[in-house]
């Protein structure tokens, strides 16, 4: 078994057509928002002392949940 590449060959054209297809992607991306959303409301939940605790401040949330936020 070979594992999915995510490309798309039009078989019956001449000459073959390549096609890239971005439903991968386009999955992917979907899943980020919604992983970064679930992020960003846990820590939400947090108090302050909490978030103190690990290092980080209300205004450093979103900065976590993209994955750009660094000591």
């Amino acid at each position: 078994m070979t594992p999915y590449s995510g490309k798309i060959f039009l078989i019956n054209s001449t000459p073959p057509i390549y096609v890239d297809s971005t439903l991968p992607k386009l999955f992917q991306a979907v899943t980020d928002f919604f992983q970064e959303r679930a992020t960003i409301r846990t820590l939400n939940a947090l108090t302050d002392r909490e978030l103190d605790d690990i290092g980080i401040t209300r205004s450093d949330i979103r900065a976590v949940a993209k994955g750009e936020f660094h000591l």
